[in-house]
């Protein structure tokens, strides 16, 4: 898993914000209040035991409740 966190941060996100800023200015959507946001949280949840791991720290230090974990896996 992180050799595609590598390559998300390296070479993907590169192309997802230039697309972002191309679809902003093509649209001419700041002046609308409209915005582009491409979810790329299906790239980044890497395997079930780290994202659990994650959880299970975020829910002690309450940072995150149960039903925020729970929202997160769908």
């Amino acid at each position: 898993t992180q050799q595609s966190q590598e390559y998300f941060n390296t070479t993907l996100s590169t192309y997802t914000n230039e697309w972002k800023e191309q679809l902003e200015f093509t649209f001419d959507l700041d002046d609308d209040g409209v915005y582009v946001e491409f979810d790329r949280s299906i790239l980044l949840e890497g395997d079930i035991q780290a994202r659990f791991n994650v959880y299970r720290l975020g829910t002690a230090a309450k940072v995150l409740s149960t039903n925020e974990c729970r929202d997160r896996e769908g």
